[in-house]
């Protein structure tokens, strides 16, 4: 049997029955609003701040900025955002999957040439190598359609709860 994420979708109550960690929990961790209800009932709403990962993508600067700010932390550094780390996707090809994990894993070929790389631009070109070998695959229409179904009253409480437009995730 295949394993795909629609599998692991069907499975997933009975790894949750088994115990298995939160991150096996795919569509349960997913219901945002119970979670951020759960910190309103424990912090005054003033002292939380919700960011939405598509405006950081569309602003780091901003959003990093105003983070900065609402910790009252000096919000004139600018951070590097060039490398991004800890990048998700599957190998192109299973060679290439060789080739992610000499570069994310430790490996003696690592120690051999880490004295030849200087320390500051080894994320930068690891992050590169890491880039050009992942591809992120589209998560096929029928499953995303069944998950909005489901997300739906979720969203639109979450939408209440932090009082941003959310109606795109339901498209």
């Amino acid at each position: 049997e295949k394993y795909t994420f629609q599998l692991a979708l069907q499975k997933e109550m009975e790894r949750i029955d088994k115990g298995y960690s939160f991150i096996w929990h795919y569509k349960n961790c997913g219901y945002y609003s119970e979670q951020i209800k759960r910190y309103y009932s424990v912090f005054d709403r003033e002292k939380i701040r919700v960011y939405l990962y598509n405006d950081f993508e569309k602003d780091p600067q901003f959003i990093l900025k105003d983070i900065f700010n609402f910790l009252d932390v000096d919000d004139s550094f600018v951070p590097d955002l060039s490398v991004r780390h800890n990048v998700s996707g599957i190998a192109k090809s299973k060679s290439l999957g060789f080739v992610q994990k000499i570069v994310t894993r430790p490996s003696l070929f690592k120690e051999v040439i880490k004295p030849i790389i200087p320390e500051s631009i080894r994320p930068k070109i690891k992050a590169r190598i890491v880039n050009r070998l992942l591809i992120k695959p589209e998560l096929p229409h029928d499953i995303r359609m069944q998950l909005v179904e489901e997300y739906s009253e979720d969203i639109w409480e979450l939408q209440y709860l932090i009082d941003k437009d959310l109606s795109t995730w339901l498209s």
